[in-house]
């Protein structure tokens, strides 16, 4: 386990509690805990804080992988992106990752249920904001099923409005349910 805040030349910064481990049946554990990254290059900020991350890749090939976030995007004259993400991916097409902590010397990470053959992306009380006029809101995600290649993607609590002087124009409490076979 190693606690580290590391910053390279001014433009990447990684600070956190990290620890990895290889179990004697060949599988191996990586996990981080209060962990944050971030680049910087000019007026551009891309980052993580209060990150965890938990990765699990068994002797037997395949990965589990879990990751939740606060994330930030930031150019300058162009807009910005917030809010909580995680994302939850298992390779396996036939395992799923039971809810579990996976813990590598006093790092802990509570990982939730990881279905067999699924990718997914979450964002809770995301905010993107274009310029000075475009301004969305709401809870996102995005998951697909690797064995059938569906994708589902779900919206709620959005809002999308365009303004212009005195002149708002959107949608607010939105909703969708959208499958892609």
């Amino acid at each position: 386990v190693v606690t580290a805040d590391v910053e390279l030349a001014g433009l990447v910064s990684l600070s956190g509690e990290f620890g990895i481990k290889k179990l004697p049946g060949g599988d191996i554990f990586v996990v981080a805990d209060n962990a944050a990254a971030t680049l910087e290059a000019g007026s551009t900020r891309v980052g993580v804080s209060d990150g965890e991350v938990a990765l699990v890749v068994p002797a037997a090939g395949d990965y589990a992988l879990y990751a939740r976030g606060d994330a930030l995007i930031d150019v300058a004259g162009v807009g910005r992106v917030t809010g909580e993400f995680e994302i939850r991916q298992n390779k396996s097409t036939t395992t799923a990752f039971s809810a579990q902590t996976v813990t590598v010397g006093t790092v802990s990470v509570d990982v939730p249920t990881l279905a067999a053959a699924v990718e997914a992306i979450t964002g809770e009380g995301v905010e993107v904001q274009l310029l000075d006029f475009l301004n969305i809101t709401g809870d996102f995600g995005v998951a697909q099923d690797l064995a059938t290649g569906d994708i589902a993607v779900l919206i709620d609590g959005a809002s999308a409005l365009l303004e212009s002087g005195p002149t708002t124009v959107g949608v607010t409490d939105a909703e969708l349910a959208l499958l892609l076979p």
